[in-house]
Order: C-alpha cells, then sequence, then structure tokens
C-alpha cells in the first residue's frame, strides 16, 4: 500500500481509492482522442474523468474514485464533474468550503 500526503480539506478525512470502483474500457484502435495523437505511453484525461493511456495495441481509459470517508458531521462531499474530484463543504452552506488541513490518503 502507497501513502500518500495532499494538501485538501478537512484534517480528519481520508481518500480512498477503491480499485472495485474503476472500470475500465479497452480501444484497439490509434491513440487519438479529440483530435490529437499520442504516442506510446502517454496518458490524457478524458471529458468523463477518466485517465487515458495509449498502449502497443490500442489505448485503455480507466475511472478513477477517490472516496473521502470520515467526515465531520457538518461536512459533506459533493462530487465536482468538471475537476473530477470531490469538493468537501460545509452541510448547511454547500458554497463554503470546510476548514483547509494538510491530510494523508491511502492509493
Amino acid at each position: 500500500m502507497n501513502v500518500i500526503t495532499v494538501s485538501v480539506t478537512l484534517a480528519a478525512v481520508i481518500l480512498c481509492y477503491n480499485e472495485a470502483l474503476a472500470s475500465c474500457t479497452y480501444y484497439r484502435e490509434p491513440c487519438f482522442y479529440q483530435n490529437q495523437f499520442y504516442f506510446l505511453g502517454e496518458r490524457w484525461q478524458s471529458d468523463n474523468c477518466e485517465t487515458c493511456r495509449c498502449k502497443r495495441w490500442g489505448y485503455k481509459c480507466c475511472t478513477r474514485f477517490w472516496t473521502p470517508i470520515g467526515l465531520p458531521e457538518e461536512c459533506i462531499a459533493l462530487w465536482d464533474q468538471k475537476q473530477c474530484q470531490y469538493q468537501i463543504v460545509l452541510r448547511k452552506d454547500e458554497t463554503k468550503e470546510c476548514q483547509k488541513e494538510p491530510m494523508a490518503g491511502v492509493l
């Protein structure tokens, strides 16, 4: 297990990557996405929050979900499709983030 440190909101929150929630789609075609060619080994992010990687046989795109756990009662996690990540905000006022603190996550 790799441990990473990230600067995100809330000291008590842990981000967990659940391998079971990741799903991959395999494309047996040239590494071409949104009018751009990619070389062997190159990675890019799709519009659907997928991480794609060029392989010898084509490319694969996998969804990745980092799930916040251990939130205090006053906070909730909202999915931000544009940034492909959760935003940790106050339950009573979703326009305000919870207190910003460094924290650890598990990869």
